[in-house]
């Protein structure tokens, strides 16, 4: 089980992994953000991971787009890649 991050550090995670999603039509894979946060040095989870977009993406107010591939076994839609809507 991972260490648990203090709401400092997920600030810090959370603009990290804003940084990585493109603002294009182009999607970036969960996998694609999690080895850019190791090649930094940051230490995320891939489920943690899952769980910061997707509440990002829950609250409406970062225009992110999902294609949920895949689904978890209970069948509820698993985050594995993400986009922006992009620039008008």
């Amino acid at each position: 089980m991972g260490r648990k991050h203090d709401k400092k550090e997920e600030a810090s995670i959370i603009l990290e992994i804003l940084n990585r999603i493109p603002l294009s039509k182009r999607f970036v894979s969960v996998d694609d953000i999690l080895n850019s946060l190791a090649s930094a040095e940051i230490d995320v989870s891939r489920r943690s991971l899952q769980r910061y977009l997707k509440q990002m993406y829950d609250c409406g107010k970062y225009g992110l787009v999902r294609d949920d591939c895949q689904t978890t076994n209970s069948g509820t839609p698993q985050t594995t890649r993400i986009r922006t809507q992009g620039l008008n």
